[in-house]
């Protein structure tokens, strides 16, 4: 499974249009609780969009909660998005 962390969900679906991924192989994280006690031991998370820019503080610690309950993290980049 991959999960996406991206400014809102039209974001998310252009990451997994880049990636290349079906509708059901992403879900977009969007909240504390999307994050929190999840274990993604096997899973990617996509760091894509405006959310890096707008909620840096938040955003970086969701990552490093992803990371501790076992997420391979990859950024996106597309060129239009800047």
């Amino acid at each position: 499974m991959y999960f996406i962390l991206a400014g809102d969900d039209n974001q998310a679906r252009v990451c997994a249009r880049i990636k290349n991924l079906d509708r059901d192989e992403w879900k977009r994280l969007g909240s504390d609780q999307d994050v929190r006690g999840r274990s993604f031991k096997g899973d990617t998370v996509l760091l894509f969009g405006s959310y890096r820019d707008r909620h840096m503080f938040q955003w970086g610690e969701w990552v490093t909660q992803a990371k501790k309950h076992g997420a391979v993290v990859e950024e996106v980049v597309d060129g239009r998005m800047r």
